[in-house]
């Protein structure tokens, strides 16, 4: 284990202790009740969609026999489509109970103890937890009936240039405040694009693909840069204004995890001299995930690339321990840290 890892982990033990153990406890048993419902409705969802499936390939048998000559007895269709449309409700409400039941306990964790632990970070960090969550299939319906409500503004449309093609913003998890000095916001999100193709009966049919998933850190730093630059990571689905240019520096390494564009050739290499290369290079193997950024003046956006939610309960794992809490405290202070590992808090050492 090493140190920053077995630093981290004494300073969660030291906060469940002080912080969450008596209301952890209480929520533990509640816990528990929620978790035997949502496996049982898991279970009814499964069986259901299973059962559906095996009378499906049942009729599509039957038919082909006949066909075929080897049957003449065939199932009624009324009674037929009547089995599988309960079958298939079945299948729906066991899976949206499940969720149902996951989105409550969720919410409770955060609402009761998450908070605690971002501010235990920083006594001005708020915390906004995000609301009801339905899978991207369902974007349309989400985006109707629970679109998160935080009282401010969320816009993340500063960052449009670098951002992939999409048609909805999922907002979920959100912390603002300051930090160290830094006025900060977190924001957790993803992007979805709406897909629409016809069908040979001339019919529209509409799907809903995830294109970014992540993170994104805006602050401010002391120093202040006369140009725009843009940091893609490699391979990931960021790009990047059209008027910006490729800025090739002097980091064999740095460049094979990165692509610099900006408007200035000059102020760019100013800004990326082998300090803060190497200060990205680190934050990219901290992070474990892609990094991409956006450097305006003297605002700082930078994007973590993620492959899962973040800052999300897990409805299987005790409250009431303290080990469930490591990951989360770990990633936002991993997020939160960006602005001491980028040397944000000085104006020199550019």
């Amino acid at each position: 284990m090493t140190n920053k890892t077995q630093e981290m982990y004494t300073y969660v033990i030291n906060l469940f202790q002080k912080e969450l153990k008596d209301k952890a406890n209480k929520l533990e048993n509640q816990r528990k009740i929620f978790a035997s419902l949502a496996k049982f409705f898991k279970v009814i969802a499964i069986f259901g969609g299973t059962v559906a499936i095996l009378t499906f390939l049942l009729v599509l048998l039957s038919f082909a026999s006949m066909y075929l000559g080897f049957s003449q007895y065939a199932y009624p269709e009324g009674i037929i489509f009547y089995v599988l449309f309960i079958e298939v409700a079945v299948s729906f409400c066991g899976w949206f109970l499940h969720t149902i039941l996951n989105n409550i306990f969720c919410s409770k964790v955060k609402n009761e103890l998450y908070s605690l632990i971002y501010q235990s970070l920083d006594n001005n960090l708020i915390y906004y937890p995000g609301g009801f969550k339905l899978p991207t299939i369902l974007t349309q319906i989400d985006n109707i009936f629970f679109k998160n409500n935080y009282g401010f503004d969320i816009d993340i449309s500063e960052l449009n240039p670098m951002l992939p093609f999409y048609h909805y913003i999922r907002v979920d998890d959100v912390i603002t405040g300051s930090y160290k000095g830094h006025s900060i916001k977190i924001i957790e999100f993803s992007l979805i694009e709406r897909h629409r193709t016809r069908t040979s009966e001339g019919r529209t049919h509409t799907t809903y693909i995830k294109v970014f998933q992540g993170v994104l850190l805006k602050t401010t730093m002391e120093k202040y840069i006369n140009t725009q630059i843009c940091i893609n990571a490699k391979n990931s689905s960021t790009t990047h204004p059209s008027r910006f240019q490729k800025v090739n520096l002097e980091s064999n390494e740095f460049e094979k995890l990165f692509d610099v564009y900006s408007t200035d050739q000059i102020e760019s290499r100013y800004f990326f001299n082998t300090k803060m290369m190497d200060d990205f290079i680190k934050l990219r193997k901290i992070t474990g995930n892609g990094i991409s950024g956006f450097i305006d003046g003297n605002y700082v956006k930078i994007l973590l690339h993620t492959s899962k939610d973040m800052f999300e309960p897990d409805i299987n794992k005790p409250v009431n321990d303290p080990n469930t809490y490591f990951d989360v405290i770990f990633q936002a202070k991993t997020i939160l840290d960006i602005i001491t590992k980028l040397n944000l808090d000085s104006k020199t050492g550019l």
